[in-house]
């Protein structure tokens, strides 16, 4: 066997693995962008902007203050 031969038989078993090896990680590169919008969507719907979550604690804090100072009135009444 010459070396034209086995370049003629070897090169396209290897071309092969790399078209293999290129069309999964495309796959899975189309997958991951699935998954990345689907986070971002979930995300999105189930979870609040740090901006309400500062309205909102603000508000229990608020509330907490009223409860302390009421307690507080409390206790210098008796």
């Amino acid at each position: 066997m010459d070396l034209q031969s086995f370049f003629n038989m070897v090169l396209p078993l290897v071309f092969v693995a790399i078209g293999w090896f290129l069309k999964e990680l495309w796959t899975a590169v189309q997958a991951l962008k699935i998954d990345l919008h689907d986070l971002r969507t979930h995300l999105a719907e189930n979870y609040m902007h740090k901006d309400d979550f500062t309205a909102r604690w603000e508000e229990v804090l608020k509330a907490v203050h009223r409860i302390e100072d009421k307690l507080d009135e409390l206790r210098s009444s008796k």
